[in-house]
């Protein structure tokens, strides 16, 4: 009987023989590792985490800063180009026409209207010198008494608004804030360029080049400077481009639509065709949905 005992005993688990509270010792030491190793797992997760938050983070930084450094590039070129030669003779006939409207709006309070003696007399003045003279630099006061004002119908009237409104903050009838502003908002544009392209679904070094090739392009670099139509009508064209694709992506929204319809209106006294950007953009860019039910009817 004993040996049986004996015999059955030694066929019982260690566990059994072993006090309880080693047992439970045991059981708290692979507890322990097992906490530990989790722990450990989980820091790694986590820091695999932090740097794949941190090479986005970084990725982002880098394309604003290369932005950023474009956007510089842009308006250091344009003001080199500006310092180089600040008065351009090219469309210098066109400036005085605008010029003299925006003369007569700040000095006489009639819109649109052009003095034609004053006019041929600044563009004389121009072509003896070959550069762009500013209205302050010249007496219009006998043409004001001798001269009659025509409506302008051979121009459309843009730049002599906003050239009326800067000489009626600065006091001075001259070029110089209107060109600079100019430098500033083709500069700016180097950003939209980058977003346009973004929405169209190119990768951000594409759109980095595409910004970096409208910065350094000689064109966009010389018109700048010139307080011209044609310079303000290439902003618009960008900017209509711009709320465009913004609005397409909203086709339940209706605001930006009537803000493209502000811009479009606005864009038309610098130069008509702007009225047909919109709906060309329309025909060859609309979305799936919204707009398609509206110009159907079945919206």
């Amino acid at each position: 009987m004993q040996h049986s005992i004996t015999s059955t005993g030694c066929c019982l688990s260690e566990n059994a023989l072993l006090p309880s509270e080693v047992r439970g010792t045991r059981q708290i030491d692979v507890t322990s590792d097992r906490v530990t190793q989790e722990a450990a797992r989980g820091s790694g997760v986590a820091v695999d985490r932090l740097r794949l938050s941190w090479f986005s983070l970084s990725k982002t930084t880098s394309i604003w800063l290369g932005l950023a450094a474009i956007v510089v590039l842009a308006l250091a070129l344009r003001a080199a180009v500006y310092f180089q030669d600040s008065k351009p003779y090219n469309f210098s006939g066109l400036v005085a026409v605008q010029a003299e409207m925006a003369r007569n709006i700040v000095d006489h309070g009639k819109w649109f209207v052009v003095n034609q003696k004053a006019a041929s007399f600044l563009n004389e003045q121009q072509n003896l010198r070959g550069k762009l003279i500013d209205p302050e630099n010249i007496d219009f006061s006998r043409f004001d008494r001798r001269g009659s004002l025509e409506p302008q119908v051979h121009q459309m009237p843009g730049v002599s608004v906003i050239l009326a409104g800067l000489w009626w903050l600065t006091g001075h009838h001259s070029y110089a804030a209107i060109q600079w502003l100019q430098m500033l908002l083709d500069a700016a544009m180097v950003v939209l360029i980058y977003w346009i392209a973004r929405k169209l679904r190119a990768a951000p070094w594409a759109a980095l080049l595409a910004s970096f090739l409208y910065a350094v392009w000689p064109g966009a670099i010389l018109v700048a400077k010139r307080p011209t139509l044609d310079t303000w009508a290439g902003f618009f064209v960008i900017v209509s481009v711009a709320i465009f694709l913004y609005a397409r992506e909203r086709v339940t929204t209706l605001w930006p639509l009537v803000v493209l319809g502000l811009v479009t209106g606005v864009g038309i006294y610098f130069r008509p065709f702007i009225l047909l950007l919109p709906i060309l953009l329309a025909l060859v860019a609309t979305p799936a949905g919204g707009w398609r039910r509206r110009f159907s009817g079945s919206g």
